[in-house]
């Protein structure tokens, strides 16, 4: 897989969440203002907090979460207006886990319209780019809530260059808010070198230090 192939799975996966809205349910408003609540850490002492005027700051979708995460990871606060924060595990240098939340312009209220972005960007990145495997596509239960996901390999060979290497297992999903359908949907990408020995959605539920964090997060509903 060269660079532009990789490119195109990115901003596939991106671009195609960033239609318009198919669902007519939901009216087009800003989440509610109110104080934002749940934002003390619980698992770990430090926490991000996304809020209206974080994501007013950061020129993204207005939404509400929080998550926490340890120390020992490197925190990643894109300049890329597609994403609100990133995490990287390393080894030797290499990024051997990675976590992004990014933004979606959707407001999802149930299951199948997280199915219907991610068969899309299915659709995008693999008439552009065969080569992608993609092994599960559908529900699955993940972190103890059913959610429909991605889960493939990509292969990062081209990048060494920028901190990558080999293949990675690759889950995306579209988590969407429980309670208040007015907040824009996050999107869920996370990354697993093939050298961890992470090779299946139980295994990513467990194995890996991105796994624990993203158990951390919450929408402020």
């Amino acid at each position: 897989m060269n660079k532009m192939t990789a490119l195109v799975f990115w901003m596939g996966l991106y671009l195609v969440t960033m239609a318009c809205d198919h669902n007519p349910r939901v009216k087009e408003q800003n989440p509610r203002d109110s104080e934002v609540d749940n934002t003390e850490p619980l698992v770990y002492k430090n926490i991000f907090v996304a809020d209206e005027t974080v994501s007013d700051k950061l020129g993204l979708a207005r939404t509400r979460f929080a998550i926490e995460y340890p120390d020992d990871v490197e925190v990643v606060f894109p300049d890329n207006n597609r994403d609100y924060i990133i995490f990287k595990v390393r080894q030797n240098g290499m990024v051997t886990e990675e976590l992004w939340l990014g933004e979606t312009t959707q407001k999802i209220v149930d299951k199948k319209d997280t199915k219907f972005w991610i068969e899309q960007a299915v659709k995008t990145f693999q008439m552009s780019s065969p080569n992608i495997q993609v092994d599960f596509m559908g529900e699955a239960f993940f972190n103890g809530h059913p959610e429909y996901l991605l889960w493939g390999i990509i292969d990062f060979s081209d990048f060494e260059t920028n901190e990558y290497l080999g293949n990675y297992n690759v889950l995306y999903t579209i988590p969407y808010p429980k309670l208040d359908y007015h907040l824009h949907a996050v999107r869920v990408t996370m990354l697993f070198n093939q050298s961890l020995n992470v090779s299946t959605l139980q295994d990513a539920q467990h194995k890996a230090k991105i796994s624990k964090i993203w158990k951390t997060f919450r929408y402020l509903e």
